[in-house]
């Protein structure tokens, strides 16, 4: 559950001058963290999922500004803030082209914008982002072990806009190896980050968490056949991706018009 670039872009250029200038077709990458990156040396401490910030000032030519953009996008990097101004004149147009083959996002910000504080809005609401999913996360969890307990629940759905009158489905994908063993708790969040991002958008809002070591997928107001569409639309994507000898396996609950049956629908997922 993620902040995505398209979503922090939306909030931020509201406040401070911030342009798009390559990569549109990348802007739902999920942002995990930010990082102040001036070269290639501290862009091997880029984790993946950091959206990453320069001046240019320990670069000296476009070439090295090219070679920076380059390797940030092999580490995975979500996008770049570029700092135009005494230090770099003008975006290479080679860059620029870069982000639009690679769909990697690229802004520009004039020197007289104060990038701080486009870096604390980005930390305030990749923090608060984090916030929902840890209290989703619970709600979810104990929606489906207590779900006679709505005070442990309901608070937080509403707070977050789901609805008691909203119908709910769930589905459970299970990730093996060759031996029936789940998969590793890091190998998960890798592939729920991917499904997140790849998810095919709708007007519903669909939470993926985990429940005792499964991805499971919480679908609002959508029919059973629409759940199944979709689910086999993620199933294809993440095989894909899975590594040699993973099996993934996929289970899907009937829909509930009572949010305190979320629960059921779960246990018929598993």
């Amino acid at each position: 559950m993620a902040v995505t670039l398209q979503a922090l872009y939306d909030g931020v250029r509201k406040q401070e001058e911030i342009t798009l200038v390559a990569g549109a077709y990348g802007m739902n990458q999920e942002v995990h963290w930010i990082h102040m990156v001036e070269g290639k040396l501290i862009s091997d401490f880029l984790e993946g999922g950091e959206i990453a910030f320069t001046t240019g000032v320990a670069l000296n030519s476009p070439q090295e500004l090219y070679e920076l953009v380059e390797f940030n996008y092999q580490k995975k990097v979500a996008g770049m803030v570029i700092n135009v101004g005494p230090y770099i004149q003008e975006i290479p147009a080679e860059v620029i082209t870069f982000g639009d083959a690679h769909d990697f996002p690229i802004f520009e910000v004039p020197w007289r914008v104060h990038m701080a504080n486009i870096m604390r809005y980005f930390s305030m609401q990749i923090n608060l982002d984090e916030q929902k999913s840890m209290e989703c996360s619970s709600a979810l969890k104990n929606a489906v072990y207590f779900p006679e307990n709505e005070e442990l629940y309901l608070p937080t759905f509403l707070k977050y806009g789901y609805k008691r009158e909203w119908s709910y489905c769930i589905a459970v994908m299970e990730l093996c190896d060759q031996t029936y063993h789940v998969v590793k708790s890091a190998e998960r969040d890798r592939l729920r980050h991917l499904i997140q991002r790849n998810i095919p958008k709708q007007s519903s809002p669909v939470m993926v968490q985990e429940i005792d070591q499964e991805l499971v997928f919480l679908f609002t107001n959508s029919k059973d056949e629409k759940v199944s569409e979709l689910m086999e639309t993620v199933w294809k994507e993440i095989t894909m991706y899975l590594p040699k000898g993973v099996r993934s396996y996929v289970g899907i609950g009937r829909s509930t018009k009572s949010i305190h049956c979320i629960g059921k629908c779960f246990h018929q997922a598993v």
